[in-house]
């Protein structure tokens, strides 16, 4: 593919990457304000990433990709907090809280959510060595939970007004066949 074939966007792809950066910019926003409100300053970046992480960019299954990345993110939680009371820093650690982190997600049946779930385990077990393990977990699970609040509610509001079209044409679509048939 040439490189300038490459930039050759529809009207729709810009449509779509422009709301996507929106939703993008409006999450960031959310996400300081709301961790600044709590006085969780410290955590904001961890906020702010679970929300672009929910976050998609096309309408099509928007809700799907969102509520999964939140369960995932609830397992996570979940994992994060069982392994904590045990857990001192490096990677056989790490790595013991992202296979829990999955396998919970497969025996929860949130398959799709394993990378997801992975990240978040990550972010919730890495702290600063100066606060205590439980607060420091409790808040960075707080975070990514309320990061992930944030990207449903903004893409519930982005995407409503679209489904609310979709269903306006089924049922136009619906009654039109049934007058058809008279």
């Amino acid at each position: 593919m040439l490189l300038k074939e490459r930039f050759q966007f529809s009207k729709e792809k810009v449509r779509i990457i422009l709301l996507y950066l929106v939703k993008c910019v409006i999450g960031i926003i959310c996400a300081h304000a709301i961790t600044s409100l709590f006085k969780l300053e410290d955590h904001t970046n961890w906020c702010m990433l679970s929300v672009l992480l929910v976050l998609a960019p096309d309408s099509e299954d928007s809700y799907k990709f969102a509520t999964i990345r939140i369960k995932a993110n609830l397992v996570a939680a979940a994992a994060a907090l069982i392994i904590s009371p045990f857990y001192f820093p490096g990677m056989m650690w790490i790595s013991i809280a992202v296979v829990l982190a999955v396998l919970f997600c497969y025996v929860f049946g949130v398959d799709t959510g394993a990378r997801s779930a992975s990240v978040a385990v990550i972010i919730i077990l890495m702290h600063d060595e100066t606060r205590h393990w439980w607060d420091a977990a409790t808040n960075r699970a707080f975070v990514v939970l309320l990061g992930c609040v944030i990207g449903l509610v903004i893409t519930y509001v982005f995407h409503y007004p679209e489904v609310l079209r979709k269903r306006r044409e089924m049922k136009d679509t619906h009654s039109d066949k049934a007058n058809d048939s008279k």
